[in-house]
């Protein structure tokens, strides 16, 4: 498999489509796809959980009406994407990079 590649915040935000939430302009949203052939099975979800609690930033997925946070095994397994990633905190940048770099390496995964 090849290297992955690092990211500025800027170009991996850019990739994802980075906004500011219009209520909170601190916080940021980020939409994210994911592009595993499986979805976010429990592998994923798994290394996002584990990602996402190294940080101490508040860190949720949306899609449609629900939220759930990423620090979540279960939560993630049932989550429908795409969705919407809203990070809010201390850390915020570092966590919105470190899980975009996930979604953009397929999580590790060939397919």
């Amino acid at each position: 498999a090849p290297v992955s590649q690092v990211m500025t915040l800027a170009e991996a935000a850019a990739r994802a489509g980075l906004s500011f939430n219009r209520d909170d302009p601190t916080m940021l949203e980020i939409k994210l796809t994911i592009k595993n052939k499986l979805g976010l099975h429990a592998r994923p979800s798994a290394l996002l959980a584990k990602t996402a609690g190294l940080f101490r930033s508040s860190i949720t997925l949306t899609s449609g009406k629900r939220t759930v946070d990423a620090k979540s095994i279960l939560g993630l397994m049932t989550m429908a994407l795409p969705a919407e990633l809203s990070v809010d905190g201390p850390d915020e940048k570092a966590a919105a990079q470190s899980i975009i770099e996930l979604f953009e390496s397929r999580f590790g995964e060939e397919d």
